[in-house]
C-alpha cells in the first residue's frame, strides 16, 4: 500500500512542473520583442584615421650665458620666466651678478682718458719740436747756427713724431679694452635671440652659472611639424586618398598646411614620414 502511495504521489509532482513550464513558455512567447523604427536619409559617412604623432618646431634655441656668476634676475617686468612664459626677441629675461664687469669697465675707460691726454700732449711737442726744425733749419741756410745743432733739432722733431705714434697706439689699444669690457657687461644681461616659448627652464634667480651654461630652452611656435607612423595596411589602402597638402587644426587655433609624403619601405612594418619625407623602423 506504501508503494503505490509514492508512486501516485511521484506522478503527482510530474505533472504539476510539466504545466509550470507550459505556462512560462507561453509568457515569453506573448512577451516578444520592441523594436524601434527610423525613416531612411543621405547622409556622409566619415571615414577617418586617427594616428598618433609628435609636434616639433623648425626652429628651437638653447640660451646659453657666455660669462660665469650668480642670477641676479630671471624675470621680464618684474614677472618671473617659468616654462610655458613667452618671450620676445631681444628681451632681456635674465640678469648676470655684473658689478665686477662694471670695475673693469670703469677702470678701461680711465685708461681711455689718460692715453687720450698722452696723445694730445704728444702732439702738442710735436707741433713744437717740427716748428724749431722749420727755424733751425732757416738759421743753419744762413749760416747763423752749425751743422750739428741743425741735425740735433731734427732728431728731437723725429723723437717727437715716434712719440706721438706711440700714443696713438696706446689710445687705440685702451679703447680695444673699453670696447671689450662692454661688451663683456652687455653679456650680463641675456637676451632672448627669438620670439617663442620657454620650453625648459635650467636655472632659478640666485643659482650660480659658468660659461656656456645653459638658462632656457626657448621654442619658436609660428613653425611647427609633425612627425607621425602609418601602419603599411593602412598606408597601402589608402595612399591614392591622401591629398599632396592637408591643412590641421592645431591646438593654438591656427590653421597650418603641411605636406605629406608617402614613403614606403618593404623591409619595415611601419613607415614613419616627416616633412622630409624621411622613414625609419619602430
Amino acid at each position: 500500500m506504501k508503494n503505490v502511495l509514492f508512486i501516485i504521489f511521484c506522478l503527482g509532482l510530474i505533472v504539476l512542473s510539466s504545466c509550470q513550464k507550459k505556462k512560462i513558455e507561453a509568457k515569453s512567447e506573448d512577451a516578444g520583442f520592441r523594436v524601434k523604427t527610423q525613416m531612411v536619409q543621405k547622409g556622409r559617412v566619415n571615414n577617418q584615421i586617427y594616428l598618433s604623432g609628435e609636434i616639433k618646431t623648425m626652429n628651437a634655441v638653447d640660451v646659453f650665458s657666455k660669462i660665469g656668476g650668480r642670477v641676479e634676475k630671471l624675470s621680464v617686468n618684474d614677472v618671473l620666466v617659468s616654462e610655458n612664459a613667452c618671450l620676445k626677441k631681444g628681451e632681456v629675461f635674465a640678469v648676470i651678478d655684473h658689478r665686477d664687469l662694471e670695475n673693469r669697465l670703469k677702470q678701461a675707460q680711465s685708461f681711455v682718458k689718460v692715453a687720450s691726454s698722452r696723445l694730445e700732449s704728444a702732439k702738442i711737442n710735436l707741433i713744437d719740436k717740427q716748428k724749431e726744425n722749420q727755424r733751425f733749419e732757416v738759421l743753419f741756410k744762413e749760416g747763423a747756427i752749425s751743422q750739428k745743432q741743425n741735425e740735433l733739432a731734427l732728431s728731437e722733431a723725429q723723437k717727437g713724431q715716434i712719440l706721438c705714434i706711440q700714443a696713438q697706439a696706446e689710445l687705440e689699444d685702451a679703447m680695444a679694452k673699453e670696447e671689450g669690457a662692454a661688451l663683456l657687461l652687455e653679456e650680463a644681461f641675456i637676451k632672448a635671440p627669438i620670439s617663442g616659448v620657454v620650453s625648459k627652464k635650467f636655472v632659478c634667480a640666485g643659482n650660480m652659472v659658468s660659461p656656456s651654461s645653459p638658462i632656457v630652452s626657448l621654442v619658436d611656435m609660428d613653425e611647427l611639424y609633425i612627425i607621425f607612423s602609418i601602419p603599411e595596411k593602412i598606408l597601402a589602402k589608402h595612399a591614392e586618398g591622401l591629398k599632396p597638402t592637408d591643412i590641421v587644426k592645431f591646438f593654438n587655433g591656427k590653421y597650418t598646411y603641411f605636406q605629406v609624403y608617402n614613403t614606403i619601405n618593404p623591409r619595415v612594418s611601419i613607415s614613419q614620414v616627416d616633412e622630409k619625407g624621411n622613414y625609419g623602423k619602430r
